[in-house]
């Protein structure tokens, strides 16, 4: 698992799909075109743009390495599902109303760049699981199925990548791999996926947080397919001194990022420490990059100036973090 790496940290940009609501801890919301903040929630706006048959979302937070990654759909911790399956069907294209973002990823020859996964992030699936013990995709989001959707992406040259968590329930309450890491990993396989976020909300204090990543990391390590482990344990529990044991790719080794110079200079400080424990084979994940937010959206906070954005850009790079586009791809 994670054989094939790069020397280099990945690049990805992640595009969140989902509506506004009450922010959770990480939680992130979005608010449909043509409402206002105060209409939606404590989101920012999410446009979707149809007139030219394609579909694509203001950019949010994301993470992954190894590869030069794209990731799109990070949900909020208390959505506002009103939204969702219209906004899903025109981005990935599963009910003919569209074309999914990789056309919009094509075109701008972001592939060429080197952006090569495609991640749905939280509230793909129901709030039970099927008779069989899988878990089972929405099917008004999903009417044709997860398998469908990787060989659209995969069609367009792209990987695919989906997300659950180590918890009884990811960050927005839907079912979680705790004691299903082995039919979880076996569905990704069979689905064709090739990344899995893998989030740490709602885990059992009974057992050891590295306990729970060695589970969905061996789990993965014998599911027959080489999909990339990315463990968003948010560098949390110590997790600098067990994560490369767990198979994991990449960690996430910082709370969240918001658009603001004291932010940026914090994560950056935070990181110093933590040195000795990045590099090929599991990297050190600071955040997305704020680069080109200029203060939108619910991470916006006041912005910075364009010499703030560049230093932080350098940081990153720098200190060999993940570098993650989180800003309007419409507008790079």
């Amino acid at each position: 698992n994670g054989s094939e790496q790069t020397d280099d940290a990945a690049v990805l940009v992640n595009v969140d799909l989902f509506g506004g609501g009450n922010l959770g801890k990480t939680g992130h919301g979005h608010n449909v075109a043509g409402q206002s903040d105060d209409e939606a929630g404590a989101g920012r706006n999410l446009q979707v743009a149809d007139g030219d048959g394609e579909a694509f979302g203001r950019a949010e937070q994301g993470l992954i390495v190894g590869e030069r990654v794209l990731r799109f759909g990070h949900a909020d911790r208390h959505i506002a599902e009103a939204h969702l399956g219209e906004l899903l069907h025109l981005l990935l294209g599963v009910g003919g109303q569209g074309t999914i973002l990789a056309s919009k990823i094509l075109s701008m020859g972001l592939l060429e760049a080197g952006y090569q996964y495609l991640v749905i992030d939280d509230i793909w699936h129901l709030k039970e699981r099927g008779k069989d013990g899988r878990m089972v995709p929405d099917p008004e989001k999903f009417p044709h199925g997860m398998k469908y959707v990787a060989d659209y992406v995969h069609s367009k040259g792209l990987k695919f990548g989906m997300y659950s968590c180590a918890g009884y329930m990811t960050c927005a309450g839907y079912p979680a791999s705790y004691d299903y890491e082995w039919l979880d990993a076996q569905t990704f396989a069979e689905w064709g996926v090739d990344f899995l976020k893998y989030d740490f909300c709602f885990h059992p204090m009974t057992v050891r947080p590295d306990t729970l990543y060695k589970r969905m990391g061996l789990a993965l390590a014998n599911c027959g397919r080489d999909i990339l482990f990315s463990a968003c344990s948010w560098g949390s529990e110590n997790s600098k001194m067990w994560i490369k044991e767990t198979g994991a790719d990449m960690w996430r080794s910082t709370g969240d990022i918001f658009d603001s110079w004291e932010s940026i200079k914090e994560l950056a400080k935070s990181q110093l420490k933590f040195q000795e424990y990045n590099g090929k084979g599991c990297f050190n994940d600071m955040d997305m990059l704020v680069v080109g937010m200029n203060g939108k959206g619910n991470v916006g906070l006041k912005g910075c100036t364009k010499e703030e954005y560049r230093t932080h850009f350098s940081l990153w790079a720098l200190l060999n973090s993940p570098l993650m586009i989180g800003c309007d791809i419409r507008n790079m």
